[in-house]
């Protein structure tokens, strides 16, 4: 079952210990910006575990 790197609630309240409250109306687009990079720092812990080279590595965005 996937779970996410971090949860709203724990992205809720480190925003609140970095200043930004939980109305912020650019609070869900940087939960969405920062899971994704959580995710993609997963990924590539887990493959650099397993030897392999993750498709992207080197990839302009």
């Amino acid at each position: 079952m996937y779970r996410p790197a971090l949860t709203k609630a724990e992205f809720i309240l480190l925003a609140k210990h970095a200043g930004i409250e939980g109305d912020d109306v650019y609070l869900s687009s940087l939960m969405t910006d920062v899971q994704g990079m959580l995710e993609r720092v997963e990924y590539l812990r887990d493959a650099a575990f397993s030897g392999e080279e993750p498709n992207g590595v080197g990839d302009i965005n």
